[in-house]
Parts: structure tokens; C-alpha cells; sequence
């Protein structure tokens, strides 16, 4: 039924503990995306030069951008650092910048007048079981990023949740969940729900981006993924 259809993976840029521009480089031979991750707005490992932004945009990979999950954007000194930094990435013409939400005016009044400034999605993660959030996203517009572990550690219904949203859901976190510790290989996913989300990624035409961090769980990851699917 989803075999002819292709399903598009990205990876993460910190498969190994180097740079985003080490690992964009390394994984251009297995995926042709990159989830770029700036975590930590005041880590000087997650500032971003212009030479990193010059050779990612040199190399043949679409990017989306995973934005800092440390600012305060009740307060203009946050607003102004996030607005830097995706000023500066727009250079990479990203196919999304993705953010955890906070559930306040404030926050929803930041993403609603930022996905009508810039031409690129905004992409709302679910990041707890608050599902409410994503209903006045939906009627925003706003389109979705699910996590798929966030969602088994919170006790989330997947395919309710998928059900749900299916049309407001634009890109999918994909990990395993271990010992209640998630980013884990999705070996630990049950089958049959891996084949329903692979099924409902082709389907919607959706990218699964396998949010790991670490060489051996993206390797196993990727080759379970390789051979349940014709990509």
C-alpha cells in the first residue's frame, strides 16, 4: 500500500560529538536532511558563525532548524537573540524552524506574528501530555512537529494523536523510549507502530527525522528503517 510511495529521513546534526558542519558533512552519504540543533542559546558550542552558515548552505542537504529552548520570550532580550539567530539561518532557506512551546499569550503572540514575517514554517514540538496547546495551534494554522517519544513517555496516544492532527502534522521526531529514557534507537519501538508511522509519513508525504544522538543508535535506527521501507 505505501510502497511506492518515497519516505524522506533526516538525521540529527550531532550524531557524533562534533560540530554541525563535522556532521552535515559525514551524514550527506545516508540522508539528504539535516536537523540543525541549537539547544542551548548561551553554550558557546551552539553560536553559529558565518563561515558554519556559508559551507552548510554549500553542501547538497535541506536543513531545518531546531531553535534554543532556553529563552525567555516574555522578555525582549530572548525575542531579540531567537530573532538573531533566525535571521542569520534564513540564509539556508531551512524548510522549518521548530520550537517547544510555552503555553502563554506571550509565546502564542511571538509564533503567530513570526510564521507571518518569515517565509519558512514554524513548527510547534509537543514536548508534554497538554494537548489543548496544539487545538489553538491547529486553529492558528500552525502546523505540528510530533515527537513520537515525548508522546510514549507522557502516556500519549500515537495513532489518537495522529488521528487527531494528521493534517496539521508536518514533520516527526522519531527515538525509541528505553528504561523511560527517550532518544533511544527506535528498536525499542513496537513494530506494528513503527509500521503505522512510516504508513502515515508516506502518506502525508512527511519527514521523519531520527532525533538521536549518537552513531550506533542512528545506524541501527536507519537500518531497521531501510528495511521495513523502499525509499
Amino acid at each position: 500500500m505505501h510502497g511506492e510511495k518515497k519516505l524522506n529521513i533526516a538525521a540529527t546534526s550531532f550524531i557524533w560529538p562534533e560540530t554541525r558542519l563535522y556532521n552535515a558533512k559525514k551524514l550527506v552519504k545516508f540522508v539528504n536532511e539535516i536537523q540543525l540543533l541549537y539547544f542551548q542559546s548561551r553554550s558557546d558550542f551552539d553560536c553559529t558563525e558565518d563561515y558554519e552558515v556559508m559551507a552548510l548552505s554549500a553542501l547538497p542537504l535541506d536543513y531545518t532548524v531546531h531553535l534554543p529552548v532556553d529563552l525567555d520570550l516574555s522578555k525582549s532580550a530572548g525575542k531579540n537573540k531567537m530573532d538573531s539567530l533566525i535571521d542569520k539561518l534564513l540564509f539556508l532557506s531551512p524548510k522549518a524552524f521548530i520550537i517547544h512551546p510555552i503555553d502563554s499569550d506571550v509565546f502564542k503572540e511571538y509564533i503567530v506574528n513570526l510564521s507571518n514575517t518569515i517565509q519558512q514554517n514554524i513548527y510547534i514540538e509537543n514536548i508534554d501530555s497538554n494537548i489543548n496547546i496544539f487545538r489553538q495551534y491547529k486553529e492558528l494554522n500552525i502546523p505540528l512537529c510530533f515527537d513520537i517519544g515525548h508522546a510514549l513517555l507522557q502516556n500519549v496516544p500515537v495513532k489518537n494523536f495522529i488521528k487527531q492532527f494528521c493534517n496539521s502534522i508536518k514533520y516527526i521526531h522519531l527515538h525509541g523510549v528505553n528504561k523511560n529514557k527517550d532518544h533511544q534507537s527506535i528498536i525499542h519501538l513496537d513494530k506494528k507502530l513503527l509500521e503505522y508511522i512510516i504508513g502515515f509519513a508516506k502518506d502525508y508525504d512527511i519527514t521523519i527525522c531520527l532525533e538521536l544522538f549518537n552513531k550506533i543508535d542512528f545506524f541501527e535506527s536507519l537500518n531497521i528503517i531501510n528495511n521495513m521501507v523502499v525509499r
